[in-house]
């Protein structure tokens, strides 16, 4: 059969049989066309898509994002051609990324360890219905439970492992050395795997059917649903995150990430989760979290116990606040440690709410123990003018030679607290403009540097360039924003003066192209500039129309040249015929000159000139 489809639907389009996966369809498409090439079919039904977006979408059994020519081709709905995918498992989680740049944005970032890279298949299965099932696709899947034995992913005849989708990949077939899948060995399951297997494909079963869901309230998020599901059942069974963490083998923070709906857990952590709480989907699925979990949840534990013993601080009387934190409790002890935010002060109190022990942070100073002036005069002055000038209680301390004590009993003492304190505040702030002038004046000097070398600006360059973290201009909002908005108009610069040398080197090759009267392409013009056709599309859309005109203006010209040259051969065959007396005709015309039949069908010019030395024009002469 032809590569070239000239209709619109594929001469055979059987449809997908239950279970079937998304690339082992395509291969059987391949296959009931007999097309030469599996590539060329793909490029036909998804030609928006490059290859590498094509063999990683196929290889993880993705949905593409329009679907191309695929429900035309086929003539099914996207609704069917979903199911061949992992869609309605994924879909449960998050909703569907578009990959559109699979160098940065891989299916491998949420489907790794739930889909095989590779292919596994159970020969017998293939023998009885020769399709590829979707379920082979799963890492989770080891064994057919049909036959009880286990998938084979490695080829018997060549011992490759068996691939998904390739260039010359056929249907049934080895991709290395062709050999048919269907006389792979048969190789039994022991009885703990199948124990096993029968629970996991159940679950997966569940996962991939279109009609389960996993929350019941449509309208909300359902990653923060999910996540409320997980947390209400860790509460139950009373286990902490670190406990957790520890039975699971996943990190904390991926315990907190799924508790909270986030979209950056890959879906087999989820899977691991629920597993170690030995709960299947089915059940998951009709769980439904108490209204007042949460609220129960946010009440602080121990709040009866939250009244700080200082008689003048505001946390003192009830109804208890939550400025008093817990620090440790100790229930073996019936006793809870609290610290005061507001005083400082740290305290331990009985379940009973009886008082044992009590520690200030920073003592007051009562009046009866207040320092006498026993510290030389020259050094009190400098104590009073080192605190006016805002200086701070350790660097006064330091300079002194006395403690820290001492230094605030005397402040306090002078009556210099209060005045103290805020020239310490002023000194702060003033300081803390001056690091972020100096700060500023570095990162413009950075800047200034990038564009001075037309380096490329980003933030995380500018904090390496600091001696900092990448992500430190993250916590500087201003700074942050004022980088970002001259990287973007460096970026446009650069753009601009990337535009206008590639299209100076593009006219410059269209005008070599032209004066050799040589063909030219679009693929072959914009190959000596070191893109390719892809490239120019998506990064210099405006570009494109210039060469696409300059192509077709230089195939229209010699398109007239050789209709010229052609014109000329057929004068020049007529009058050598007429010298030598040889009657004129279409057929004698077309010999003497070496053209063939069909180039006089095709060009009207052609079949004028014809008429005009034969006379009525006639095809079968």
């Amino acid at each position: 059969m032809a590569e070239i489809w000239f209709f619109d639907v594929l001469p055979y389009h059987p449809p997908p049989y239950p279970g079937e996966c998304l690339s082992g369809y395509l291969l059987r498409l391949a296959q009931v066309n007999q097309t030469s090439s599996f590539w060329n079919l793909i490029g036909d039904l998804l030609p928006m898509l490059q290859q590498s977006r094509r063999l990683s979408l196929l290889q993880w059994e993705y949905p593409v994002d329009d679907w191309g020519d695929i429900p035309l081709r086929t003539q099914l709905p996207v609704v069917e051609l979903k199911k061949l995918t992992v869609a309605s498992l994924l879909e449960k989680f998050r909703p569907l990324p578009s990959v559109k740049y699979p160098k940065y944005l891989s299916p491998d970032r949420f489907l790794r360890k739930m889909v095989t890279p590779g292919l596994q298949v159970c020969p017998l299965c293939l023998q009885a219905q020769p399709y590829l099932r979707l379920m082979w696709r799963m890492s989770p899947i080891q064994v057919c439970l049909d036959h009880h034995c286990l998938l084979q992913a490695q080829c018997s005849h060549c011992r490759a492992p068996l691939t998904v989708v390739g260039p010359t990949h056929r249907h049934l077939q080895c991709a290395t050395c062709n050999a048919d899948l269907r006389t792979l060995p048969v190789i039994a399951a022991p009885a703990e795997i199948l124990a096993t297997q029968h629970r996991r494909q159940a679950e997966l079963q569940f996962l991939l059917n279109p009609g389960a869901i996993l929350v019941q309230d449509p309208t909300g998020d359902p990653r923060a649903a999910i996540g409320r599901k997980f947390r209400y059942l860790r509460f139950q069974i009373g286990q902490t995150g670190t406990e957790l963490s520890q039975k699971t083998g996943l990190h904390c923070s991926v315990i907190y990430l799924i508790e909270k709906g986030s979209k950056a857990v890959p879906v087999h952590r989820y899977v691991t989760y629920l597993e170690s709480l030995s709960i299947s989907w089915s059940d998951f699925a009709l769980l439904e979290v108490p209204a007042n979990f949460e609220q129960d949840r946010q009440q602080l534990p121990l709040l009866h116990l939250r009244l700080c013993p200082t008689v003048d601080c505001p946390n003192h009387l009830p109804p208890p606040n939550t400025h008093v934190h817990l620090i440790v409790d100790y229930p073996d002890q019936q006793k809870a440690f609290f610290r005061c935010t507001t005083c400082g002060r740290r305290f331990t109190r009985t379940y009973d709410g009886k008082l044992l022990t009590t520690k200030s942070r920073q003592p007051r100073i009562r009046p009866e123990k207040l320092p006498s002036m026993l510290k030389p005069d020259d050094q009190v002055a400098r104590l009073t003018e080192l605190g006016l000038q805002g200086m701070s209680t350790s660097q006064t301390a330091r300079e002194l030679g006395w403690t820290y004590i001492t230094v605030r009993n005397y402040w306090t003492f002078l009556g210099l607290a209060d005045q103290v304190h805020q020239a310490q505040l002023q000194r702060r702030d003033r300081e803390m403009q001056d690091r972020r002038a100096a700060l500023r004046e570095r990162v413009k000097t950075i800047v200034q540097s990038f564009l001075s070398q037309d380096e490329e600006i980003t933030l995380r360059r500018v904090g390496r360039a600091l001696g900092y973290d990448p992500n430190y201009l993250s916590d500087q909002p201003d700074l942050r924003e004022w980088v970002q908005e001259v990287a973007q108009m460096h970026k446009a610069q650069v753009r601009q003066r990337q535009c206008s040398a590639l299209s100076e080197t593009l006219s410059h090759l269209i005008k070599e192209a032209q004066q050799s009267n040589t063909p030219m392409t679009i693929q072959g013009i914009v190959k000596q500039t070191g893109l390719s056709y892809a490239q120019l599309c998506d990064q210099y859309p405006e570009l494109y129309p210039m060469v696409r005109q300059a192509v077709q203006e230089h195939q229209a010209r010699i398109k007239n040249l050789r209709l010229e040259m052609r014109c000329v051969e057929i004068n020049e065959a007529a009058a050598r015929l007429v010298s030598r007396g040889v009657r004129l005709t279409y057929k004698a015309l077309l010999e003497e000159a070496g053209l063939h039949l069909c180039k006089s069908r095709l060009d009207p010019v052609i079949q004028e000139l014809l008429r005009q030395w034969v006379g009525n024009f006639a095809p079968g002469d």
